[in-house]
């Protein structure tokens, strides 16, 4: 994958290049046996409506339908000549979206009036059966009735014109496909035309002699005085690019040797890197290019010199040439095949120095027959000299496609001996070896249409080829810096020291970021893909514009975006609440003089707060309102009561544990058979966390409807009772002196209650005592009795006591 993104990014650096040959094809001269669509005259284009008055001066405060269906009719007219140009297509789908924003409010506020008026009627109940209803409520009735209707009535006129914009719409768009198709489906001399392509050779090489011979010819039709001046002024101008190369070179050599790349024993740092890689683009591009552009704007304003075919080819050469000096400066410090430890690219040194070579060699390569194709359609040469300046720079793209994809993407390493020898199947091969192949026979045969005579058809599909890989590259670079931005962002000290945010929530939020971020990217770079290979994306964004405003149910508004900023502004107001409960228990709050149950349950009374806030705050986002979602509670309170009944009772018995209080955070306690301290009190359950530092999970409803034993709920003082088991032969006084004097010596154990030693049994076999003592740090409790334990075995074996 690491090798399909850097083949993305080599393509960025042709961009320029290949914008220029792109911008060609609108400017090639059609051959006679093209098919030309025929253009509106000057005086059809007055008479001819453009849709934008027409459309828009029916869009009045109150809307006329019937106006509106006029004005669509004239539309429907323009649209079906076929004389109407791609602006007016372009000018109507602009007033269908206005209009279609325009209804779409109009209906909304029909719907609303609608609503309205419908709980009016329900307020007034149902018409009685026997007729016995009074005058005036059944004349209520019938008005309102009659306006109800009035209302559905626009509705549906809405909805019938929003239909025929749906027609109109799909009548540009297959307009536009047939534009499109007949533009790139012209069929001009085949390579296998003998006769025409000689021709078209023989006119290449004219062109060619042509620019060679272009400055004796504009020398030749100077006046006698501008020759006079231009001998001159020669030596001038020669002497002033000497000295700006001189000064140039000065420059970049010493920007080289103070900023540039230099021998070190250690890899340096990235952004050191950075840095020296931008002192190489300027000493390596940006000088020569500002040099270049320098004596291009003293070219352009020199009215002598920049005159005629040698004006143009002179300018060209300038233009490309600053490009090629920008173009070679960035691969050159981007892949720095010279120098591996500056390399801003983490890749091996053979494949930086291949790629670097293939990079030059495609941009040089395509430089020069863009340069003639551009220099050919400036001077307006013959179609038959752009006809073979199109071939030949078909040729060169496809080439360079394969050379780029074989350099970059093919990988032998990834193929055993036995494969190579083979000639291994498409199957064993890697995946940027399978996309390198596929590349190259892309380009090849996007190539070969034109070898038929479909120039412009070949250099379409290979120019938007170059450029989709450019647009992916880019994206794909964008989306990379974003998430880099993002999570420098989230490293700031400001989220934990102020906002009191845990490093785990950062690194969730991140991860939700990169979660939504992907996909947005992905639609995003879709949508430009299809507009760059000429589908009506101006169409297809209006009709998902459309999808996602949404619709009304009753009287909720519901629309894919609401319910997206619903889900948002829930997850938003849950974070400032959360923020809320963390600054009262860790944050400035915690120094309040407050007892930590209170704190604990102050705070699960603000995240139980939250959560019904927060969901009517999405609800009021979404466009609804308490009566829509007490419908909706109501039609499924019913299915929805059988399957949240038991999650239903959890919540009810967490608030009652919140504010009845049997148990708090800290405590120790046995539910259920578990014992443990009480960690934490959720809207769901409750934590305990064991002797053994286990975690167990307790719903609220087990917690209220069960035994609950709370050894620490009138107090933090627990008991700790050991049981020892001693042979008849030992002495109790002495066994009763030793066990209370460890518990004594013990700073854990409480003076009061003092510690005892009672006689539970006595048998024939022995003496079973209960060793009791008190302390208040509950949750050292196990670890004090493993104490005691220890050191009462110790105590024991001193004094010749035997256990049982």
């Amino acid at each position: 994958m690491k090798k399909l993104l850097i083949s993305c990014l080599t393509f960025i650096l042709c961009w320029f290049i290949v914008t220029a040959s792109m911008a060609q094809t609108q400017e090639l001269p059609q051959p006679k046996t093209a098919k030309v669509v025929s253009q509106s005259t000057d005086k059809d284009m007055q008479s001819k409506p453009l849709g934008i008055p027409a459309l828009e001066a029916v869009m009045t405060d109150t809307p006329d339908y019937v106006k509106i269906n006029k004005a669509l009719v004239v539309a429907q007219k323009t649209l079906n000549d076929a004389k109407t140009t791609r602006e007016q297509m372009n000018a109507y789908v602009r007033s269908f979206t206005n209009l279609q924003d325009y209804l779409a409010k109009a209906k909304a506020v029909a719907q609303d009036n609608l609503n309205g008026i419908q709980t009016r009627l329900d307020a007034l109940g149902v018409v009685p059966a026997d007729g016995s209803e009074p005058a005036d409520i059944a004349a209520k009735r019938q008005e309102f009735k009659v306006q109800a209707d009035a209302l559905k009535s626009k509705i549906a006129d809405a909805d019938l014109i929003l239909t025929n914009i749906d027609e109109l719409n799909k009548i540009i768009l297959n307009r536009r496909n047939q534009e499109l198709l007949d533009n790139i489906l012209v069929k001009q001399s085949s390579i296998f035309e003998p006769k025409a392509f000689f021709k078209s050779m023989g006119s290449f090489m004219a062109f060619l002699y042509d620019i060679v011979k272009s400055p004796v010819a504009w020398y030749i039709q100077l006046s006698p005085d501008k020759r006079q001046n231009v001998r001159e002024h020669v030596a001038y101008a020669v002497l002033a690019v000497v000295l700006s190369l001189l000064a140039a070179v000065f420059l970049s050599f010493l920007i080289k040797r103070k900023c540039g790349y230099r021998l070190v024993d250690d890899t340096p740092s990235y952004g050191k890197r950075v840095i020296t890689a931008v002192c190489e683009l300027i000493a390596t591009g940006l000088i020569p290019a500002a040099m270049i552009g320098a004596f291009l704007i003293w070219f352009k304003n020199n009215e002598i010199m920049n005159n005629g075919n040698f004006g143009i080819f002179i300018t060209y050469i300038c233009y490309y040439l600053l490009g090629i000096f920008l173009l070679r400066a960035i691969i050159k410090v981007v892949f720095t095949p010279n120098n591996p430890k500056w390399r801003l690219i983490e890749v091996c040194d053979a494949w930086a120095k291949s790629l670097y070579k293939a990079l030059l060699f495609s941009i040089i390569a395509i430089s020069i027959f863009s340069f003639f194709s551009r220099v050919a359609i400036q001077t307006r040469y013959a179609a038959d000299v752009i006809y073979a300046l199109k071939l030949l720079a078909g040729a060169v793209k496809a080439v360079c496609i394969v050379i780029i994809a074989r350099t970059a993407l093919y990988d032998n390493k990834s193929l055993s001996d036995e494969d190579l020898q083979n000639e291994a199947n498409f199957t064993s091969m890697s995946f940027s070896s399978k996309t390198s192949i596929v590349l190259s026979f892309a380009a090849v045969v996007a190539f070969v249409p034109s070898l038929f005579g479909y120039i412009v058809l070949s250099e379409f599909i290979l120019d938007r080829m170059i450029a989709s890989f450019i647009l992916i590259g880019a994206l794909y670079i964008m989306n990379r810096i974003i998430r880099v931005i993002f999570h420098a962002i989230l490293l700031l000290r400001f989220w934990r020291r102020t906002m009191r945010i845990s490093p785990k929530t950062l690194v969730k939020t991140e991860f939700w970021f990169t979660f939504f971020l992907n996909p947005l990217m992905v639609v995003f770079t879709a949508i430009v893909l299809l507009g760059l290979w000429g589908v009506s994306v101006d169409i297809l964004l209006n009709n998902t514009k459309r999808f996602l405003t949404g619709f009304n149910i009753g009287g909720v508004h519901v629309s894919i975006t609401s319910i997206v900023m619903g889900i948002v502004a829930f997850f938003v107001s849950m974070m400032v609440f959360k923020m809320i409960r963390n600054s009262l228990q860790t944050g400035a709050l915690s120094k309040i003089d407050m007892d930590d149950g209170v704190r604990s349950s102050l705070g699960s009374g603000i995240g139980f707060l939250g959560i019904i806030v927060s969901f009517l705050f999405s609800i009021a986002v979404m466009g609804g309102s308490l009566s829509s979602i007490a419908i909706v509670a109501g039609a499924l309170s019913f299915g929805i009561g059988l399957g949240m009944q038991q999650i239903v009772s959890n919540f009810v018995s967490g608030i009652i544990l919140l504010f009845e209080r049997p148990l708090k955070v800290g405590d120790l306690v046995n539910i259920a058979g578990q014992e443990g301290i009480v960690k934490q009190i959720n809207i769901r359950s409750t934590e305990l966390e064991t002797a053994t530092r286990s975690v167990v999970i307790i719903p609220n409803a087990t917690v209220l409807g069960g035994t609950l034993i709370n050894l620490t709920h009138n107090s933090r003082t627990t008991k700790i009772t050991i049981p020892v088991s001693i042979t008849p032969d030992n002495d109790i006084q002495k066994v009763q002196a030793v066990l209370t004097g460890i518990a004594i010596q013990d700073k854990r154990i409480l003076s009061t209650p003092v510690p005892y030693v009672a006689i539970n049994n006595v048998t024939g076999g022995g003496i079973d005592l209960e060793w009791g003592c008190y302390t208040s740090d509950v949750g050292k409790r196990m670890r004090i009795m493993n104490d005691l334990k220890g050191a009462m075995l110790e105590a024991f074996i001193k004094e010749s006591i035997k256990l049982k």
